[in-house]
């Protein structure tokens, strides 16, 4: 049961609520492809982006930061997690999903915190690349 300021919901007495449950479920058993499945890909999204997405997020992270960009090649750690598609750009094998987490990381570098809390941490990417740049930072998710 959740409880919010609009009310009580359970999702196992809603289809859509029931579904999402037996997916995580799912999802929480089969880890090895998770970043491939359908539902995951509608919900999330970041690995569904094409190749001429992640070659925009490469070309932009290339142009903008580039001590972030020299260590690229680190940050592939995360492609190991689910299965995602994998695109090469300029030699470099890695997912559309690294590379938008590499795009928020250069926000978060920018304004240089010490901590982060993130909300709907899912499955820790974001923390992943985040504590790779510097395991420093205090990330909660």
């Amino acid at each position: 049961m959740i409880e919010s300021a609009s009310g009580k919901w359970n999702p196992i007495d809603d289809q859509v609520g029931q579904n999402y449950v037996s997916v995580c479920n799912f999802l929480s058993q089969n880890l090895a492809e998770f970043k491939r499945h359908p539902f995951y890909c509608t919900v999330v999204g970041n690995d569904l982006r094409d190749e001429k997405t992640a070659i925009n997020f490469f070309n932009y992270l290339k142009e903008n930061s580039p001590k972030l960009f020299e260590k690229i090649k680190l940050f592939r750690l995360n492609d190991s997690i689910g299965s995602p598609n994998i695109y090469n750009i300029e030699g470099v094998a890695i997912s559309p999903g690294t590379l938008r987490y590499l795009r928020v990381l250069h926000d978060i570098i920018e304004i240089n915190p010490t901590s982060i809390l993130e909300v709907g941490g899912g499955y820790g990417g974001q923390a992943l690349v985040t504590k790779l740049y510097n395991k420093n930072i205090q990330y909660y998710c």
